[in-house]
């Protein structure tokens, strides 16, 4: 996995300021483990439909445990987050000391290079989540690690999230020269796989399903800010520009259209962009929320890794 949020001041930005998952994607979730998105439903050792609480999750890349606490809400048994960041296992873990003791039971954390190995018995979990991180791992090594942990019939999903999308074009333009032209070549290379919604990274097997979600957000233009400072491309941005003023003149840029709109009578219920009616209006924008999904194939081999990781998979990566 890559190194780039490891440092404690990222780690922090990365806890603050990254959003939250909606809805829609927990029901995704619960859809795919149940059956219910038209695959098969997971069974328990009766042929009955395993229910999530009793079903066991490795979250992968979990950094400061956001999507492992999202994973939470849903209810599964038991929920494992790892990273390979101690900056950000020591931010997950602080988040987990202030959560009831309910969560507390049935969430852990731990320090996991998974490019390297998943430190997890045998056929031993239910469910591997990769949550915005798939593009930092190495797919031929990560879904081998996988395929010794996972049970047959367990489920991978992965997913991740793009670039904001605004419905008002005026905000729009600044956010895409700030993100695609200014910070153009500050960020790594793995991140293309957000730009293209993961469509060149290939899934693990033969059932996984690709799926797409819109996420509308809703945050005040601070709470923006905040979060563009948390991309991996600002601080070596930063690094190389010292001096810069890029977010300060990106909201300078915001609050002249917001102001604009505002003078002309556009109010946020009919352009549904933004609410500039105090110092720190709202903004509302939509993530392009997508992944892949689907359930390890049931084998009869002692060779767990035949047949279930892609051929293809293997015959790209050599080219």
């Amino acid at each position: 996995m890559a190194r780039y949020f490891e440092d404690s001041r990222s780690a922090d930005r990365y806890a603050r300021f990254r959003p939250q998952y909606p809805g829609c994607l927990l029901d995704k979730i619960k859809d795919v483990v149940s059956g219910r998105d038209g695959g098969t439903a997971d069974k328990n050792g009766h042929g009955e439909t395993a229910s999530i609480e009793d079903l066991r999750v490795v979250d992968v890349g979990c950094g400061a445990g956001g999507s492992t606490f999202f994973l939470a809400e849903a209810g599964f048994k038991e929920i494992c987050g790892v990273d390979a960041s101690q900056a950000q296992i020591n931010e997950a873990k602080k988040a987990l000391e202030k959560k009831d003791d309910d969560v507390k039971q049935r969430v852990e954390f731990r320090i996991v290079d998974c490019n390297a190995g998943l430190p997890f018995d045998r056929d031993s979990v239910d469910v591997v989540i990769v949550a915005a991180a798939m593009h930092w791992l190495e797919p031929v090594q990560f879904y081998a690690h996988v395929n010794d942990i996972l049970r047959a019939g367990g489920y991978v999903i992965a997913f991740s999230y793009g670039f904001s999308q605004f419905q008002d074009e005026d905000l729009q333009r600044p956010f895409d020269n700030l993100s695609q032209k200014t910070l153009e070549k500050y960020w790594e290379p793995e991140i293309v796989h957000t730009f293209t919604h993961y469509k060149h990274i290939l899934e693990p097997y033969d059932t996984c399903k690709r799926f797409t979600l819109d996420w509308n957000y809703r945050v005040t233009l601070s709470e923006l800010i905040n979060f563009m400072s948390s991309w991996t491309a600002y601080p070596i941005y930063c690094g190389q520009h010292p001096d810069n003023t890029i977010l300060e003149d990106f909201e300078k840029e915001v609050r002249k259209v917001l102001q604009s709109r505002h003078q002309h009578g556009t109010t946020p219920e009919r352009n549904g962009s933004a609410d500039s009616s105090d110092d720190d209006p709202t903004v509302e924008f939509k993530f392009p929320l997508f992944g892949f999904a689907g359930r390890r194939p049931c084998m009869t081999s002692t060779n767990k890794l035949d047949g279930c990781v892609r051929l293809d998979v293997v015959d790209k990566a050599g080219q």
